[in-house]
C-alpha cells in the first residue's frame, strides 16, 4: 500500500519540524510493514537549502530511530526514470505518469512520490 499526501500548516521553525516529524510517525504507525523512499536533497538548489537540510535530517533520524528501512532517490534520477531526461517541470512529470501508468496524482508534488517506488 502506498500513502500519498501532503502536509500543510502555518507553523514555523522548530514547531514545524516537530509537527512534520510527528505526522510522518503517525502515518508509519498505521502500517505493519514499511519501506520508505525519501527524495534526496537538490544539491544545486539555491532557495530553501538550509530548511530542506533540517527537515531531511529530522525525517531520516526519526526513520532510523524507528528502525524503518529507507532509501534516498536523487531528484534528477527520478525525473530521468519517469521522463527520460533529468530536467523537466513537475507538470510534465504529471502528464508522463498519467499517460504511462494511469496514475493521477493529487498534485505535482505527490507524482514523484508515487513513482519513486517504481525504481525498486
Amino acid at each position: 500500500m502506498l500513502f500519498e499526501g501532503t502536509l500543510s500548516n502555518k507553523l514555523r521553525g522548530e514547531e514545524r519540524l516537530v509537527y512534520i516529524r510527528n505526522a510522518i510517525a503517525d502515518i508509519l504507525n498505521v502500517f505493519d510493514s514499511v519501506y520508505c523512499c525519501v527524495e534526496d536533497y537538490a544539491y544545486g538548489a539555491s532557495f530553501g537549502v538550509a530548511y530542506s537540510g533540517e527537515l531531511g535530517g529530522v525525517v531520516k533520524v526519526m526513520l532510523f530511530e524507528k528502525k524503518v528501512p529507507f532509501c534516498t532517490v536523487a531528484p534528477t534520477r527520478l525525473k530521468k526514470f519517469i521522463t527520460g531526461g533529468g530536467r523537466c517541470e513537475k507538470d510534465m512529470i504529471m502528464m508522463k505518469v498519467l499517460k504511462q501508468w494511469g496514475f493521477e496524482a493529487q498534485n505535482n508534488n505527490t507524482t514523484t512520490l508515487n513513482n519513486s517506488r517504481r525504481l525498486w
